[in-house]
C-alpha cells in the first residue's frame, strides 16, 4: 500500500516513482484560480503516480471515483485551464496545488458558459456560448433567447459594458466579440431592464372538477427523464388520479416555460416529427388537437428559438418524450433529419404512434422499421362506405377504427372510404397535398389519447415493449440523457461477436465464403439468405401492406411471412456489432436490399463490400458514401476487411467515430457562424465545361443573382462552374457599389490529388481563392461536400460529374432546394444517379422559369433572369411558411388563453 505523500518535496520536485494520493475537487469558472472556497466540491481522492499524465490521469479517475462530471477540463495549480490537446503533454505534478488538490470544472456539453452581472453585481443568471470569439451582437441573441422569458427586458433594455466599464453601441457590437468585454467568467451590463429581478413562482393549486381532493401542480424538473415503463410516469408534472373513466385520465401538466435554458429544457410527453415541406400545417394543427387531450408537446418551429442548438433540442426533445408521433408523409424517412429522429426514438424504447398519409402501409423505406408497428389513419374512417363489416377480434392490438360507431367494428377499410381523401396537384405542381378538418383532428387526437391510456395503464401488451438495443452498436453518439433509458443497455451481446451479411439471393455463393471467413475467426455469421423462403428481393416496388395494421389491410393473428423476415432482421441486426452489404447490380434494384440498407443506416457500424461494377443508385451512394467500399477484386481484401471488422468490435473505435461525428457538427456550426448573410446560395457543378453555352450561362446567372440586394453566393472553390458564376457574382456587385458577398468553402486538405480541380499545394491543403472571402471547413472534399448540404439552404446545380451529383444528394437528403440547370447536361441534366425529386418545380416557383432551366433555345439572359426569379420566389415562400407558423403559433396561444379565462383556470398561460 502507498504511502501519502505530500504533493510537493522540500526541494520543489517529486520523484518520477513516487505514489500520491490526490484530491479531484469541483470548481467554477469564477473560483478556478483561487485556493479554495466554501463552494467548492470534493469528490473524493485518487491513488496515482505522479508522472502521470493528465490524459492518463482522466481514465484512472473514472475508475477510482464514483461520481464524476460527464465531461469536464483540468486546471494547472495556478488556475490555468488545460485544453484537451495538452492533457498528454502535461504531468499531474502540474496540477496538484500546495494542499494536494486538484481541480476540474465542468464541461457543460463542451460549451462556455458566459454570466450575466448588473454594474452593481446582481448576477442576471448565464448563457452558453458556443465560444468565446462569439460576436457581441450574437451574445444579445443568445442571452434573449436563454435569459428571455424573465421578467426583465434584455432585448432592447440592457447595453454591454467592456472591461473598462464602457458602454457599447448597438453599432459596435457586430465588431467585438466576447472576449473583448469579458471579465472573469462574467459579462457586465447595465440598463433599465437589468434592475428588475424575476419573481419566484410558488406552486400552486389546480382546480379539479371531480370529487377527488386538489392535486398539486409541481414545479418542472427539467433534467427529469420520462420513464419508459408500462407504469404511471413519475416524471410527470402532476400527479395522475387514475380513477375509473370513460375518458382517458391524462396528466395536465404545467404550460411550457418560456425560459429553457439550453441545459434546462424541459421535457414533452410528445414529439411530433414531420417533413417541413410536405406536413408543417398538418403538425400545427395536430399539435393544438393533442394540447386539448391535456398532452404536453414538442414541436421543433415552437421549441427551438433563437441562439439554440437545434440538434441538440431535437435530441434532447425524442431521449425525454414518451410518445414519438410521426407523420408519415411521402417524403418521411427520405430525408436525413427524420430518417434519423425516427431511428433514436426506436433504438430508445419510444412508444411510436405513426399518423400515416399514404395509400399503404407500411412506408417502403421505413418497410422493417414499422413492421409490426400499428398505425393512425389521418382521415377519420367514413363507416357508410365500408365494404366489409365483420367483428374485429378483441385480441387485435388497438383495433379502435370504429370508435365512433357503438354497433359495428371493421375488418377492412379502403383509402378510399375517408372522406378526405388526398387532394392531389393543390400546391400547382403535380405533388399531393393533405387538408384535414377540425373532425379529422379530434379523430386523431383521440385515438393518441386512447393508445397513451392503454400504455399507462398497461392494457394492452402487443407493441408496447421494444426489444433492448445494445448503445455501443449504435452508428452515432446517443444524447447524454439516452443513457438512462431502461431500454438501452450497454452490456456486451453473451457469447460470440455477431456480424450480419446482407446480401441479394444471387450472392448468395459469395456471402458463404465470407461467412465461412468470420466463423474462422471467432465471429458468429448471420446472413440475410436465411430469409430467402418467405422475403420478395425482386424489384417491383408495389403495395406492401402489413398484416398488424388496422388499415388498409385485413387484421388477423398471424402474421405474414413476409412481416416474419422483417420481425427476424430487425431482431439480428440489433443483436449486431456490424454489418456487412454486397452491394452489386441486383442488391441495387431490389427492393428488400434498398430496404434493410434504410434500417442500418446510423442504427450501426455498416461495412459495405463492391461486389461488382454497377451504376450506383443514389440512394445508395446516399446512404453508404462512396469512399468506404471494400473492393473484393483487390488482391488481399480479406485481410483488411477482417481488420476492419476486428476494428470496428474495439470500443476505442467508437469513441474515434464519435469524436469525428462531432468534429463535423462543429463545422457545420462554425460555418453557419462565420457568414454574416443567412440569405445564401450556393454554386455546385463541374471543374471543366462541355456544353457550349454553359461559361455563358454562367456568367448571366451570376450577374442576374447579384442585382439582389440581399442575396450572397458560397462556392466549393474550385475552378469552373462555381469560379466562374462567383467571379461575375463579385464583379457586379463591385460594380453596382454592393457588398461583395462572396464565400469560398473549401477543405482543410485532402489526400487526393486535386490540382486540376483547385488550387492544391503540394501538402495537400489549399489556397484561398483571390476574390471574396475564402473559408475553410471539412477534412476532405467529400467533408465540405456533407457540410455545405446542411448550411445553405438553396443550391443551382450547372453541368457537374458524380462530385456536383453526390452534393445535389446531400442537398436534397438535408430537405433543402437544387435547382438543376438541366440545359447544361451533366449531373444537372440528370446523370450520375442524382435523386428525381430534385427536377420536380418547388412549391412558390412558377413552372414557365422553371421549365426554361431545361430548354436549350433559351436565350443566356433568359436563363440567368429565371434562375434569379427562382431563388427570389423561394425566399419569399420561406418567409411566407415561417410567418404561417409564426401566426398559427399565436393563434394557437389566444385560443388557450381564451379556454382558460373560461375555465376559470387559475394558471396563467405561458406559452
Amino acid at each position: 500500500m502507498a504511502e501519502a505523500l505530500p504533493p510537493e518535496e522540500s526541494n520543489g520536485t517529486l520523484a518520477s516513482g513516487d505514489d500520491v494520493l490526490v484530491g479531484i475537487c469541483v470548481t467554477s469558472e469564477t473560483i478556478a484560480q483561487q485556493t479554495s472556497n466554501d463552494a467548492e466540491t470534493m469528490l473524493g481522492f485518487i491513488l496515482a503516480n505522479i508522472s502521470t499524465t493528465a490524459q492518463s490521469m482522466r481514465g484512472l479517475m473514472h475508475v477510482q471515483l464514483d461520481t464524476l462530471p460527464q465531461s469536464f477540463k483540468f486546471y494547472t495549480k495556478q488556475g490555468w485551464p488545460v485544453a484537451s490537446i495538452q492533457e498528454a503533454l502535461i504531468k499531474i505534478q502540474h496540477l496538484i496545488n500546495e494542499n494536494g488538490v486538484i481541480k476540474i470544472q465542468p464541461g457543460f456539453v463542451d460549451r462556455p458558459r458566459v454570466g450575466i452581472i448588473t454594474k452593481d453585481g446582481t448576477a442576471l443568471g448565464f448563457v452558453f456560448v458556443s465560444s468565446l470569439t462569439l460576436m457581441v451582437s450574437d451574445l444579445r441573441r443568445a442571452v434573449a433567447s436563454q435569459l428571455g422569458g424573465r421578467s426583465w427586458s434584455c432585448t432592447t433594455d440592457i447595453i454591454f459594458l467592456d472591461r473598462n466599464q464602457w458602454p457599447i453601441c448597438p453599432s459596435q457590437e457586430s465588431s467585438l466579440s466576447v472576449l473583448d468585454i469579458i471579465s472573469g467568467a462574467s459579462v457586465y451590463v447595465f440598463g433599465a431592464g437589468a434592475d428588475r429581478r424575476e419573481e419566484v413562482v410558488e406552486p400552486m393549486e389546480e382546480i379539479d372538477s371531480s370529487d377527488s381532493p386538489p392535486q398539486k401542480v409541481l414545479k418542472p424538473t427539467p433534467t427529469r427523464v420520462h420513464s419508459h415503463s408500462h407504469q404511471p410516469s413519475t416524471s410527470s408534472l402532476t400527479v395522475v388520479n387514475h380513477s375509473a373513466s370513460k375518458s382517458p385520465s391524462l396528466p395536465r401538466t404545467q404550460p411550457n416555460s418560456p425560459v429553457p435554458f439550453e441545459n434546462e429544457q424541459l421535457a414533452k410527453e410528445v414529439v411530433i416529427s414531420y417533413v417541413r415541406a410536405e406536413a408543417t400545417q398538418c403538425a400545427l394543427d395536430l399539435k393544438e388537437g393533442l394540447e386539448e387531450e391535456g398532452f404536453s408537446v414538442y414541436l421543433d418551429v415552437h421549441e427551438i428559438r433563437c441562439g439554440t442548438d437545434w440538434q441538440d433540442s431535437l435530441n434532447f426533445a425524442v431521449s425525454n418524450c414518451e410518445v414519438f408521433l410521426p407523420l408519415l408523409t411521402p417524403a418521411y424517412g427520405q430525408t436525413q433529419w427524420t430518417n434519423r429522429e425516427i431511428k433514436l426514438a426506436d433504438v430508445l424504447g419510444k412508444f411510436i404512434v405513426p399518423v400515416n398519409f399514404l395509400d399503404t402501409w407500411p412506408p417502403g423505406c421505413l418497410a422493417i422499421q414499422f413492421a409490426t408497428t400499428q398505425f393512425i389513419a389521418w382521415k377519420r374512417p367514413d363507416l357508410s362506405n365500408v365494404k366489409s363489416k365483420k367483428p374485429l377480434s378483441d385480441n387485435s392490438a388497438f383495433g379502435k377504427m370504429a370508435k365512433y360507431s357503438s354497433e359495428t367494428r371493421t375488418t377492412k377499410i379502403l383509402m378510399s372510404s375517408f372522406h378526405g381523401k388526398v387532394i392531389s396537384g393543390q400546391s400547382g405542381n403535380g405533388e399531393k397535398t393533405y387538408s384535414w378538418d377540425m373532425t379529422d383532428i379530434q379523430y386523431v387526437s383521440g385515438e393518441v389519447a386512447e393508445r397513451f391510456k392503454d400504455l399507462r395503464d398497461k392494457q394492452t401488451e402487443n407493441g408496447l415493449t421494444r426489444r433492448a438495443t445494445m448503445l455501443k452498436s449504435y452508428g452515432s453518439v446517443l444524447p447524454n440523457s439516452a443513457s438512462r433509458s431502461s431500454f438501452v443497455t450497454m452490456e456486451s451481446r453473451e457469447g460470440k461477436p455477431l456480424v450480419v451479411i446482407g446480401v441479394h439471393p444471387k450472392q448468395a455463393y459469395f456471402a458463404d465464403e465470407i461467412k465461412k471467413l468470420f466463423e474462422g475467426e471467432g465471429y458468429e455469421v448471420w446472413c440475410t439468405t436465411e430469409l430467402m423462403e418467405f422475403s420478395d428481393f425482386s424489384a417491383t416496388q408495389g403495395s406492401s401492406q402489413s398484416s398488424d395494421s388496422t388499415i388498409p389491410v385485413i387484421c388477423t393473428q398471424d402474421m405474414s411471412a413476409e412481416s416474419r423476415s422483417k420481425v427476424m432482421f430487425q431482431q439480428r441486426v440489433d443483436e449486431s456489432g456490424i454489418v456487412l452489404f454486397v452491394l452489386s447490380k441486383a442488391f441495387a434494384e431490389s427492393k428488400t436490399c434498398k430496404q434493410q440498407v434504410f434500417y442500418c443506416e446510423h442504427r450501426k457500424r455498416v461495412v459495405p463490400l463492391n461486389y461488382e461494377h454497377f451504376e450506383m443508385p443514389g440512394w445508395m451512394s446516399m446512404l453508404i458514401g462512396t469512399s468506404t467500399f471494400e473492393d473484393v477484386q483487390r488482391t488481399g481484401y480479406k485481410d483488411s476487411l477482417l481488420s476492419r471488422v476486428k476494428k470496428a468490435f474495439d470500443p476505442k473505435e467508437f469513441e474515434a467515430e464519435a469524436t469525428k461525428e462531432a468534429e463535423f457538427d462543429n463545422h457545420v456550426h462554425d460555418l453557419k457562424c462565420s457568414l454574416p448573410l443567412k440569405k445564401c446560395v450556393y454554386i455546385s457543378g463541374g471543374t471543366r465545361f462541355f456544353y457550349d453555352k454553359s461559361e455563358q450561362i454562367c456568367r448571366a446567372i451570376g450577374k442576374s443573382l447579384a442585382k439582389i440586394d440581399y442575396i450572397g453566393l458560397a462556392t466549393g472553390g474550385f475552378f469552373g462552374v462555381g469560379k466562374l458564376v462567383s467571379r461575375s457574382f463579385y464583379d457586379t456587385r463591385i460594380q453596382l457599389k454592393k457588398p461583395a458577398n462572396t464565400w469560398h468553402i473549401l477543405p482543410i486538405k485532402d489526400y487526393e490529388d486535386r490540382s486540376k480541380q483547385g488550387s492544391q499545394n503540394e501538402d495537400k491543403t489549399f489556397r484561398s481563392v483571390n476574390f471574396g472571402e475564402t473559408l475553410f471547413h471539412g477534412e476532405s472534399v467529400r467533408d465540405r461536400e456533407n457540410i455545405v448540404s446542411q448550411v445553405f439552404d438553396i443550391c443551382i446545380l450547372i453541368e457537374g460529374g458524380p462530385g456536383a451529383a453526390h452534393e445535389a444528394e446531400q442537398f436534397a437528403w438535408s430537405e433543402h432546394v437544387v435547382i438543376p440547370v438541366k440545359c447544361t447536361g451533366g449531373a444537372a441534366g440528370g446523370k450520375f444517379n442524382v435523386p428525381e425529386k430534385i427536377f420536380k418545380v418547388p412549391d412558390g416557383v412558377s413552372s414557365d422559369d422553371w421549365e426554361l432551366l431545361g430548354d436549350k433555345n433559351a436565350g443566356i439572359d433568359e436563363i440567368g433572369d429565371a434562375v434569379a426569379r427562382i431563388v427570389v420566389a423561394l425566399q419569399k415562400k420561406k418567409e411566407s411558411t415561417n410567418t404561417s407558423v409564426l401566426q398559427a403559433s399565436r393563434k394557437a396561444s389566444f385560443c388557450k388563453m381564451k379556454a382558460i379565462s373560461v375555465d376559470d383556470e387559475i394558471r396563467p398561460s405561458l406559452d
